[in-house]
């Protein structure tokens, strides 16, 4: 089942559909709600400051027969950083997604911006099948910050519990960074 064709060389500018990074299944209704997450590139565009990244996602609400048209998260992003005088809006690489309970969960690193000072993971949640989203910044701020995981579980709180684990350390390097973990037991609101 195509979700998506790959529009490279169809339309202006290019675009291409570049690493399906997260599949997750919500089973607490009487439908699998299955989400598919990917990141989608515009080759010849600069990340960071005046690229147009694109973390999508794509929800089916009859267990993956069907798909609706993807969402972008990043334009529900109120997340910003302040480099050299200049606000930027973060967004974020690579979805991961979690489901359960009602929620699905996206976290993804923020796109690296040239001299960025220490940012933190993003995390996207919504209620209401992948339609709208509330954004934020979930991790302590690091000037790496990469390869998030996340999971949902039905226990460990009335809502379950969104558990993620990511790689990042204030001022390390890749490959120096430590390895964290942040649950949340509220349906992923904190």
């Amino acid at each position: 089942k195509t979700i998506v064709d790959n529009n490279e060389d169809k339309t202006a500018p290019n675009i291409t559909n570049d690493t399906v990074s997260g599949l997750a299944v919500d089973t607490s209704g009487a439908k699998d709600v299955v989400y598919v997450g990917w990141y989608e590139a515009h080759p010849k565009i600069k990340s960071g400051p005046g690229s147009q990244p694109e973390a999508m996602v794509a929800a089916s609400v009859d267990g993956g027969a069907t798909f609706a048209s993807p969402t972008d998260v990043d334009p529900f992003s109120k997340i910003t950083l302040n480099v050299n005088g200049d606000t930027h809006t973060l967004v974020m690489y690579f979805p991961v997604l979690a489901a359960g309970d009602g929620v699905v969960e996206v976290v993804g690193y923020p796109i690296e911006i040239d001299s960025t000072p220490p940012q933190q993971l993003l995390a996207a949640r919504s209620t209401d099948q992948g339609k709208t989203w509330t954004v934020s910044a979930i991790s302590v701020p690091a000037k790496q910050v990469y390869w998030p995981v996340v999971m949902w579980s039905p226990k460990g709180g009335p809502q379950g519990t969104f558990l993620t684990a990511y790689q990042a350390g204030p001022g390390q390097q890749q490959g120096e960074a430590s390895i964290l973990f942040q649950r949340s037991t509220d349906g992923g609101q904190t």
